[in-house]
């Protein structure tokens, strides 16, 4: 948009190991943000709780050691059916730890993916 100004907020996660996760970004007009106000990203992941899938989080390791995100790839990993794979896929797509559906291609997986399992395999 011409002669609009906007203030892009980018996830950053920084690794031992020398590795550039894809990163989710926002684009916030400044004319909506006030001097007090600090720029936040919307789509914050929730919590990992006990109300879901017992395989949520080996499907995020798998999401994170793959570096992608498809139904295909947690069927083979888990071993599990179509459906409760793409029930996974949905359910890390709500937490906000993997991209929306771009037709067949894999999902992007998110920088907060990486740092959660880093803070998960720490805290261990």
């Amino acid at each position: 948009m011409p002669g609009v100004m906007c203030l892009l907020v980018l996830e950053v996660l920084i690794m031992d190991k020398p590795f550039f996760p894809p990163t989710g970004k926002q684009v916030v007009p400044l004319s909506k943000l006030q001097d007090e106000d600090e720029p936040t990203i919307i789509s914050q992941p929730r919590p990992v709780g006990s109300g879901r899938d017992e395989l949520f989080e080996d499907a995020l390791r798998i999401c994170v050691k793959k570096q992608s995100a498809s139904a295909s790839i947690l069927q083979q990993h888990l071993r599990i059916r179509p459906e409760r794979a793409a029930a996974l896929l949905k359910a890390l797509e709500r937490a906000g730890f993997v991209g929306k559906a771009n037709g067949a291609k894999p999902r992007r997986v998110r920088g907060i993916a990486y740092a959660t399992v880093l803070r998960w395999d720490k805290n261990k």
